[in-house]
């Protein structure tokens, strides 16, 4: 009797949940509501669980498409047939939680999310972390970071805004993206303190990536004590950096907003 009773009581509760209001909702409200969730958490991001276990990540797999995709087949489906929900890729590759010296998860799920992504315009946020070992910088996971970026490099065409924390090496690749990049708005660039090398040592051809970028009109620059000086297109319309990134800003004439910061320490924003 009692083995009966459960059974009847497990069939009642897979019709309830089949039954409920939330598996009646069309295709297009869930699909609004994952991008508000997923666009709260860009603004708002949690506290990453990637970092919970002994092997430290570059991709967060806790949060967004991919934790909405594991929640029940339907909606897996509608997470996988909505691109915007995979069009902003996020790789860090910190220190607190020891070195990534290869990708956790293999390359080819990064470009499984860019492909899921469709040609919908990307944003990008790229950071290589770096600590401090005996008063120098160090950047533990360079090597991972450069297995990486030349997926991201090859997508440049679809930029919308790219938000990077670089180091001398992957800033040598970047400059592959020159006159590749029609769509991006925003740039937010850090670079790694190199005391031996100056802005003017940097060759022309990565400080001038940017020039030819038709769209960018926000840019801001953090302070750094190495290269830093980049060319930027006369049309941005707002500018925030440290007082000596931009040798000159009065050739920028589309400027309605400017932050030049003097003291170091702070760092500019709008």
């Amino acid at each position: 009797m009692q083995s009966h009773r459960d059974a009847v009581h497990k069939s009642m509760a897979a019709y309830s949940s089949t039954l409920a209001p939330i598996r009646r909702l069309p295709s297009d409200i869930l699909r609004a509501v994952f991008l508000e969730v997923q666009i709260s958490l860009w603004w708002n991001p949690e506290p990453s669980e990637s970092y919970s276990d002994s092997e430290p990540q570059a991709l967060d797999f806790s949060q967004g498409p991919w934790k909405l995709g594991h929640v029940c087949s339907a909606w897996r489906g509608i997470v996988l047939s909505y691109p915007q929900l995979w069009s902003r890729i996020v790789l860090q590759f910190g220190t607190d939680n020891g070195p990534v010296t290869t990708l956790r998860h293999p390359l080819p799920t990064l470009q499984a999310a860019i492909l899921r992504s469709g040609q919908h315009p990307l944003d990008i946020v790229f950071k290589l972390w770096t600590g401090r070992c005996a008063g120098a910088e160090v950047t533990a996971n360079e090597d991972a970071a450069v297995q990486a970026f030349p997926v991201i490099l090859k997508e440049s065409y679809r930029w919308k805004s790219l938000d990077v924390n670089l180091s001398i090496t992957l800033l040598e690749q970047l400059k592959v993206v020159r006159g590749k990049i029609p769509c991006l708005e925003s740039l937010t660039m850090k670079t790694s303190h190199y005391p031996y090398l100056s802005a003017e040592e940097l060759p022309e051809d990565v400080r001038s990536v940017f020039i030819d970028a038709p769209r960018l009109q926000k840019v801001i620059l953090h302070p750094t004590r190495g290269p830093s000086d980049f060319m930027l297109p006369l049309h941005i319309t707002h500018l925030a950096t440290l007082w000596g990134n931009v040798s000159n800003v009065e050739p920028y004439q589309s400027l309605v907003e400017c932050h030049l910061v003097i003291e170091e320490g702070r760092g500019p924003d709008f």
